[in-house]
């Protein structure tokens, strides 16, 4: 047989020779991680021009790691950044875009803004003198105040007279059973009330108020009847605005005309007398706590009394038979007192006299027991120390106890009697901070009166 060539086992304890290691290149190696070619192999000699070949080994480096990111960023999908620079490049313009957006944002409200505060601002039209006989000895302003801040009352439907029989007089109109003064526009006596208000108002240191209260004859007919009258009275709603457009702006001017005629279908006026009534001097007090920025008190707070077969002066002064009337009185739930002199050295008063027996004509006197050239309200729930002059004329007799709920002392002055210290004076003897002025339009018919107002305001 031939012999069979059986390798011999190595004697134990000798040791095999270890073998040989091939030395590795780094940068293959390193190209080995990334599961790739070497990029500087012998087939790719110098993978980017701008390399030169005697590189140090750490740029070879950093060129294989952009090598191999700019390998794998060909990869992405389309629209995904690729590269820090290009992400950079595009937060810049992202930025740039929202920058662009906000300030065309900021630019359009900035227009928009502007435009609205030019809208805001009108032009103050001038007030037309309301329609006279007579010329007025001085020149009169003719700007319009700004109006009060009151709440724009809605205006009712007029009233309906059509089927009622109208007879005109020379100094009224009468409508069915009721009866309607004229009020005749008078310059010289607008002139008079005008510079009295504004004299009183630059010689005191309290507020002054002045608030006009209309006629009937505007508030409760309809403009068409009134427009076939033109030569009789004038417009008081003209008249309002000339006079309280006159006044200086240091008076708070009160407009009444458009809060009454917004409640024209209302028991307002009498059909028998000249005189608003107790509840159209609520309305017109409203106007004057919305002005002075208290708020009013309610109906709802007032307890109620009332007068029958009331007939006024007109009726009494003319004989022509008209509808009797009823005197609605509302009474303000404060304790209140009222004094004044009543000629004989004595003082007496009631805030709501009893009239009862009363003739007709006189049952208006429940109002503070008629008209006192000089009377103090007191309210005994405010003792603050609070004060004001209130200067009426017997329209402000049913005014009265409203205004006194808001202070501790109410001074009351008719100017159509008084004539002691000038207001100034008396408001600041008793510190009073307000002097409110509350007068009937028909205070621009009469000279003689619209100077009785003037005589009292230094």
């Amino acid at each position: 047989m031939p012999e069979r060539n059986i390798p011999q086992r190595k004697p134990s304890g000798t040791k095999k020779a270890p073998a040989k290691k091939r030395p590795i290149d780094p940068n293959l190696a390193k190209s080995r991680t990334y599961g790739q070619e070497n990029p500087f192999s012998a087939k790719n000699p110098n993978p980017n021009p701008h390399q030169p070949r005697n590189s140090s080994y750490r740029d070879t480096q950093n060129y294989a790691r952009d090598y191999s990111r700019n390998e794998r960023a060909k990869k992405r999908p389309a629209g995904v950044v690729k590269t820090r620079s290009e992400a950079r490049r595009r937060n810049s313009r992202q930025s740039l875009i929202v920058i662009g957006f906000i300030a065309v944002v900021i630019l359009i409200l900035l227009i928009t803004g502007v435009r609205a505060m030019l809208s805001s601002v009108t032009t103050k039209k001038p007030v037309s003198q309301p329609e006279t006989t007579e010329t007025s000895a001085t020149p009169l302003p003719t700007t319009t105040p700004e109006p009060t801040s009151t709440p724009k009352p809605v205006a009712a439907e007029e009233i309906d007279i059509s089927g009622e029989e109208i007879t005109k007089y020379d100094t009224m109109i009468k409508v069915g059973g009721r009866a309607f003064e004229y009020c005749k526009f008078n310059a010289d006596a607008a002139s008079a009330v005008i510079s009295g208000v504004n004299n009183l108002a630059a010689n005191t240191g309290a507020q002054v108020y002045y608030m006009m209260v209309p006629t009937s004859i505007d508030i409760m007919l309809p403009v068409a009847l009134l427009d076939e009258f033109p030569n009789e009275t004038s417009d008081q709603h003209k008249i309002e605005n000339y006079v309280l457009g006159s006044l200086d702006s240091k008076v708070k001017a009160i407009q009444t005309y458009e809060q009454l005629k917004a409640h024209c279908d209302e028991y307002l006026y009498f059909n028998t007398d000249t005189h608003v009534t107790c509840l159209g001097s609520y309305y017109a007090y409203n106007q004057w706590a919305f002005a002075k920025g208290v708020r009013p008190i309610s109906l709802a707070d007032c307890s109620q009394d009332e007068w029958t077969d009331f007939y006024g002066t007109i009726s009494n002064t003319t004989g022509i038979p008209l509808d009797g009337d009823t005197i609605e009185v509302y009474k303000p739930n404060i304790n209140l007192s009222f004094q004044y002199n009543d000629g004989y050295g004595n003082e007496s008063g009631s805030v709501y006299a009893d009239v009862t027996g009363y003739y007709t004509t006189n049952m208006y006197e429940t109002f503070l027991g008629g008209s006192h050239a000089y009377g103090v309200l007191t309210n005994s729930e405010k003792l603050d120390g609070s004060a004001c002059v209130l200067v009426i004329d017997s329209n402000g007799t049913s005014l009265a106890p409203f205004v006194a709920t808001h202070y501790e002392k109410t001074y009351v002055v008719d100017y159509r009697y008084y004539t002691e210290q000038g207001l100034s004076a008396l408001a600041s003897s008793v510190n009073a901070s307000d002097i409110i002025i509350s007068a009937s339009t028909n205070i621009t018919s009469s000279t003689s009166i619209a100077e009785s107002l003037k005589s009292i305001c230094n």
